[in-house]
């Protein structure tokens, strides 16, 4: 039972930093769907590459 206890511990904190790092992508497909292009159908890597003339997107 000690064993179990032991490997509990980490789990639960393993558990707490995933959960944490879930927050970083609460936003992404948001963030995604924003560098889409819908005329050409392919994506902007940034959103300052909407004014760049000379820019062909990645299809």
């Amino acid at each position: 039972m000690e064993r179990i206890t032991e490997l509990l511990v980490p789990f639960k904190e393993i558990k707490q930093q995933l959960g944490e790092l879930d927050t970083l992508f609460v936003s992404f497909y948001e963030w995604l769907a924003g560098q889409y292009d819908p005329a050409s159908g392919g994506f902007y890597y940034a959103r300052s590459s909407y004014d760049m003339d000379n820019f062909i997107l990645d299809n």
